[in-house]
Order: structure tokens, then C-alpha cells, then sequence
């Protein structure tokens, strides 16, 4: 947990519906390229528990970060405000993509 509200995780968190309703998540921010080129799948987006948004950046060094900055900071802001649920930002890993967004 990095904030009360605020988790930073892998894609196997990501797919745990039953840890993210303990850690009552409503938003994830996924932080990995589409699903067709080798990102992690939104697994839960049809049954509209969770908001998605997909930040798609690969984990290679030369990606650029600053670009889609706005739109993660935009979604993080969004849902501290509302305070009706926790966001977890996850990428493959948890530990390159995630974190540099967060």
C-alpha cells in the first residue's frame, strides 16, 4: 500500500477479484501495452465492478513517460476525490511501470 487509498501491484493482483474487494478496489490503472501486443488483460472490465483505464507504455527504457502523465494523474485525482473505493496501478511486474506512474 503506498497511500490508504493507493496500492501498486502485478498482474496477478490484478486478476484476484476476491483481494481486490478486502482492499476495496473500484479503479485500476494498467500501466502495460494492449492485450494484442503483449500487455496484461483488463480481466474484469465487462462486469463493470471496476473503472479501467490502460496506460499503454512497454518496459523498455526508452519509453517515453511524460506524455501519458496527465491522463494517469487525471484518473488518480479522479478517484481520491470521489473516495468510494481504492485504485490499484499495476503493470507485468509491479515494479517498473506501476511505480513510475504512481
Amino acid at each position: 500500500m503506498v497511500l490508504r487509498w493507493l496500492r501498486i501491484g502485478d498482474k496477478s493482483m490484478a486478476r484476484d477479484r476476491e483481494q481486490l474487494r478486502r482492499w476495496r478496489i473500484r479503479y485500476i490503472l494498467n500501466v502495460t501495452p494492449p492485450r494484442t501486443e503483449g500487455g496484461v488483460a483488463n480481466f474484469f472490465e465487462k462486469d463493470g465492478d471496476f473503472e479501467y483505464l490502460r496506460i499503454p507504455l512497454r518496459d523498455i527504457q526508452a519509453e517515453r513517460l511524460l506524455p501519458v502523465l496527465p491522463s494517469a494523474v487525471a484518473f488518480l485525482e479522479r478517484a481520491r476525490v470521489r473516495d468510494d473505493g481504492g485504485v490499484l496501478v499495476h503493470c507485468n511486474e509491479g515494479k517498473s511501470r506501476s511505480c513510475a506512474v504512481v
